[in-house]
């Protein structure tokens, strides 16, 4: 697409990519096994998915409406996890849990209509750049930390704040970088 990045905006993206990382290197240090574990190999395929995905949604957004793409990807969303519970459902058997509804169900599915629609309507923007929105988007590891601090008491909290006060540094740099 063309984007040029100014000083600023580079040095956050170099600070963000040190900070994940970091990030990740708390992690080995826990015993996750990054050349043997499903887990990261699952998550390699979602990070290049996601980039495939964003690239598609840059050049879609130019012509759309945020609100029309939104529309269809929800649509897309219902049926994949739908198709997910009939399989998982399927391949259980007799052995299956009982479907629980529970309102948190709702919650999660406003706030990510609701992050998607916003993301939707940055790359609407004139002069927006994807690489800084798709950074700004792994800006979600703060939710997760959160999370994992206080529901799950993970390990090493301390090293972690370290690498996550350099991820918001580096979100800082984006954003003056962009302002300028």
């Amino acid at each position: 697409f063309g984007e040029n990045l100014n000083i600023w905006q580079w040095a956050g993206v170099a600070l963000a990519l040190l900070a994940l990382t970091l990030l990740s290197m708390s992690s080995k240090q826990e015993g996750i096994s990054f050349a043997h574990s499903k887990g990261v190999a699952a998550m390699v395929v979602s990070i290049l998915a996601g980039v495939a995905s964003a690239l598609y949604d840059k050049a879609i957004v130019v012509n759309m409406d945020p609100l029309f793409i939104q529309s269809w990807a929800n649509l897309y969303i219902t049926i994949i996890l739908a198709i997910c519970v009939l399989v998982k459902a399927l391949h259980d058997g007799a052995q299956r849990e009982r479907f629980h509804w529970d309102w948190l169900l709702v919650g999660i599915a406003i706030f990510i209509t609701g992050a998607d629609a916003l993301y939707f309507f940055a790359l609407k923007q004139e002069g927006a750049l994807l690489s800084i929105i798709s950074l700004i988007r792994r800006c979600s590891v703060v939710v997760t930390f959160v999370l994992g601090a206080i529901v799950f008491k993970e390990n090493k909290i301390k090293e972690k704040s370290i690498d996550l006060a350099i991820l918001l540094a580096a979100m800082g740099l984006l954003l003056y970088g962009s302002s300028i």
